[in-house]
């Protein structure tokens, strides 16, 4: 369970989801069911890939993620993210904008603060022993590449982004020029896509790096299927158009799988609104509305719970066994959490409700100053440690240097989990402490993967005597590539200081993975 945040391969989640209709209390967005069956068909698309994905990775299993695949994941963000679009476009004419971002921040923390909480003691519990957690991480500041406690919350990364954005127009007085805004937002993205870095799926992008990938696609379209269906301009058949695109995207290359997702989930939140809603619902209909208000819950909740599951079921269980397990106790989760989130979201919209937009303003002035410094401040460490990645790279590629006694570096441990291994272990120069080191896995002398040292070694620091280095980190743990093969060569490692030396080391635990 210690790799829970790091196990999102292709994490799907949401954004302002669950109850965000009633944040728009006073509208006719309030009263359209039809957004509660996309966001609990959208959640429930999320639990299907993510049980699939983790079965495969942890068990070997296939079979489900062959049916349930990234066209799942990718639908089920994009679906959210066009929803949350077209929702905010709608409350951001209406609130002032003070107003706007402090009920966007009551409505997106909480909930994730006590998730985090919540499986802080259950893990505990379980396994006698606390697990790390990044303060940067809750945030949900764009800060890069980084481990996240619930391992799905990277989609509210982007959410958070898009809300101050809009409250910086809203700021300045522009919110009637959102439409073109978004308009140009539009063709930026357009234009980063062909010939930028626009096309990168970046889960965890850099605050810098987050405006201008494709991700961003629903979110834009439902902003603008807001003014589209005011002036009566959305056209019929757009969810069966979106239904054919989701059916072709599987025969495409997967590098067009967010730009046609995107496409796809803003033509169903557009046929969503294009009419009014049925005035009464069957059973089928009150279950997806339940479901709808706990798609929140579930978002947050699914992943941990998922490895949790499956750490505690036994291996010889068959695999249709555990994900069944692994589904139900996710929904049933859900629905039992559900009314609880809705009640806690409601009370705190009262509160903001009841507030002087004064003291809102300067509330939401305070977050925004935050979130930029956050932003600015990780902005520039995420720099300089891809720099120092790229020193390493060409370190690695010199002739290598005999280790002096000063150098202490050993590969603790290697583990197969699922479809990839993961090594362990440390290396530090005694005497130079401070110089960064990356530790590089290579394969017939081509590299394999590359790391800076990103953990603290308390115990290895006392065994070396070293009470300095406690605080310090200098340990590793990093991932071989799923597609690795032995039929390539063996491994061998190399600690790389930022100095010039490419230190080679005994493998050790690394020899045993191809004998």
């Amino acid at each position: 369970m210690n790799e829970i945040a790091r196990r999102s391969h292709f994490d799907s989640a949401v954004g302002e989801i669950s109850v965000a209709s009633a944040t728009a209390s006073g509208t006719a967005v309030q009263h359209n069911v039809r957004l509660q069956y996309l966001r609990a068909v959208a959640a429930i698309a999320v639990v299907l890939y993510h049980a699939s994905w983790y079965l495969k990775d942890l068990r070997g299993e296939t079979r489900f993620s062959a049916v349930f695949g990234d066209v799942f994941g990718a639908g089920g963000v994009a679906i959210f993210f066009a929803l949350s679009g077209y929702l905010m476009a709608e409350i951001i004419r209406r609130d002032d904008w003070g107003r706007f971002l402090i009920a966007r921040v009551a409505r997106i923390y909480p909930p994730m603060l006590l998730m985090v909480a919540l499986f802080s003691v259950v893990l505990f519990l379980a396994y006698g022993r606390p697990r790390g957690l990044s303060v940067l991480t809750l945030t949900l500041v764009p800060t890069g590449p980084r481990g996240y406690f619930l391992a799905v919350e990277w989609t509210l990364l982007f959410e958070m982004t898009y809300y101050v954005a809009l409250t910086a127009l809203g700021l300045l007085g522009l919110v009637r020029w959102g439409e073109a805004f978004a308009l140009a937002w539009l063709v930026a993205m357009g234009f980063s896509w062909v010939w930028g870095s626009g096309a990168a799926d970046i889960a965890t992008p850099t605050l810098t790096e987050l405006p201008l990938l494709i991700i961003n696609l629903p979110f834009v379209l439902g902003f603008l299927s807001a003014g589209l269906k005011r002036r009566g301009w959305l056209p019929p058949g757009l969810g069966v158009a979106a239904m054919l695109i989701a059916i072709v995207i599987p025969l495409l290359p997967a590098d067009v799988l967010r730009l046609l997702s995107g496409i796809a989930a803003a033509m169903l939140v557009a046929a969503a609104i294009r009419r009014p809603p049925p005035i009464s619902i069957g059973p089928t209909g009150s279950l997806l509305a339940r479901f709808g208000d706990a798609s929140y819950v579930l978002y947050l909740c699914h992943v941990p719970l998922f490895l949790l599951i499956e750490s505690k079921l036994p291996q010889w269980l068959p695999a249709p066994l555990v994900w069944l397990a692994m589904v139900g106790a996710a929904l049933g989760l859900s629905l039992l959490l559900g009314p609880l989130d809705v009640r806690l979201h409601r009370r705190m919209k009262r509160a903001i409700d009841k507030a002087r937009d004064g003291r809102l303003r300067a509330w939401a002035l305070g977050y925004i100053a935050v979130f930029l410094a956050i932003g600015s401040y990780t902005e520039l460490e995420v720099r300089k440690d891809r720099a120092e990645e790229a020193q390493a790279r060409e370190i690695f590629a010199s002739p290598p240097t005999a280790a002096s006694l000063s150098v202490r570096a050993e590969i603790d441990s290697v583990q197969f989990g699922g479809n990839r291994w993961v090594v362990r272990g440390y290396g530090i120069d005694l005497d130079r402490p401070a110089l960064a080191t990356h530790i590089a896995i290579r394969q017939a002398g081509n590299l394999l993967a590359i790391d800076r040292m990103r953990r603290m070694r308390v115990a290895t620091a006392k065994e070396l005597g070293r009470s300095d280095l406690e605080s310090r980190r200098f340990g590793f743990s990093i991932f071989l590539p799923t597609d690795f093969s032995c039929a390539k060569g063996g491994l061998d490692a190399v600690f790389i200081f930022e100095d010039g030396r490419a230190v080679p080391i005994a493998p050790g635990p690394l020899a045993t993975i191809c004998r």
